[in-house]
């Protein structure tokens, strides 16, 4: 079964981006959870408001345009841990 890609594929650990035309959105979905039935299942997030947001990154779609912004979580607390704090110098690079 041909599945129909476009042009942007991204992946990073246990997530990937992948764009595709709308009708093609449940085969794609049924050929990925095919590979591994039970272990592995893949689920499908579909923008409603022409923005996605993938890792740290919001993805908007404006006039045929991929426009890349910055992404943070609601639950996002601002808080950083200290660099030279919590780990002996000699682990540094």
């Amino acid at each position: 079964m041909a599945v129909p890609f476009t042009f942007l594929l991204q992946i990073y650990i246990d997530d990937i981006l992948l764009t595709a035309s709308p009708n093609s959105f449940n085969s794609m979905l049924d050929v990925f959870n095919s590979f591994h039935e039970r272990n592995l299942q893949f689920m499908l997030e579909v923008s409603d408001d022409n923005n996605l947001n993938f890792l740290d990154v919001c993805i908007i779609i404006d006039d045929h345009r991929i426009i890349f912004d910055c992404y943070k979580k609601p639950t996002f607390s601002k808080k950083y841990l200290n660099y030279n704090k919590f780990y002996s110098q000699h682990c540094m690079p």
